[in-house]
């Protein structure tokens, strides 16, 4: 199964799950070299949690400015494994969000930065 082409897929056999995070290109070089760290702040919520917004889609507006990046983590686990950390949207905004602390991230994700073609592949797929 080609993960690249479906975003936000699990693949059955070997138990991944792709989500994506926006940020700026100087961020995510500082995530590439030193990981994600935690946001400790309420945001349009009561609830005071910790962690790193990432969702299924890879939205399309990211690619508004020359500084946008587009991270994507890949887990090693399937989304039920995740679904503690799932923000659930009333009403649905099109896609599916979790807010994951930084340390599970490290320990089962994979972070990258696609490239422009990989980017653009990405969000036709969408």
């Amino acid at each position: 199964m080609n993960l690249l082409a479906q975003p936000g897929l699990r693949d059955v056999q070997s138990m991944t799950t792709v989500l994506f995070h926006r940020t700026f290109r100087d961020a995510a070089e500082a995530i590439l070299r030193g990981g994600f760290r935690d946001g400790g702040r309420q945001f349009m919520t009561d609830r005071a949690d910790g962690g790193v917004w990432l969702s299924d889609v890879p939205w399309e507006g990211i690619a508004a400015h020359d500084n946008d990046a587009l991270l994507r983590v890949t887990f090693t686990c399937g989304k039920a494994d995740l679904a503690p950390f799932e923000w659930a949207n009333e009403p649905p905004i099109g896609c599916r969000e979790w807010l994951i602390p930084s340390a599970f991230i490290k320990k089962r994700g994979r972070i990258e930065l696609p490239s422009i073609d990989a980017w653009d592949a990405l969000l036709d797929a969408v």
